[in-house]
């Protein structure tokens, strides 16, 4: 099944959506956010096994109108379900 997740890094902290529903969010603590890995889990080596069609990234956080213009553009274009966040 195909589905849209949005991430919001900011060096600080995270937070993450599943179809526009929060799934998890949390401080960087002693860990660095200072940049993203897609198809891998560094360091320990897990590749990605499924597909990923599309991504689309940002320089800078969006408000959540804009997330959500996003989340519906994707939904409508791949036939899936979004939740407004």
């Amino acid at each position: 099944d195909w589905n849209t997740w949005t991430c919001l890094l900011n060096g600080a902290s995270s937070q993450f959506w599943h179809n526009g529903t929060s799934q998890a969010s949390g401080n960087a603590g002693a860990n660095d956010l200072d940049g993203i890995t897609v198809g891998d889990r560094q360091p320990t080596g897990f590749p990605w096994t499924g597909d990923i069609t599309e991504i689309i990234t940002y320089r800078g956080g969006l408000p959540d109108a804009d997330k959500n213009q996003v989340g519906r553009y994707l939904a409508d274009r791949y036939g899936l379900s979004y939740t407004d966040i």
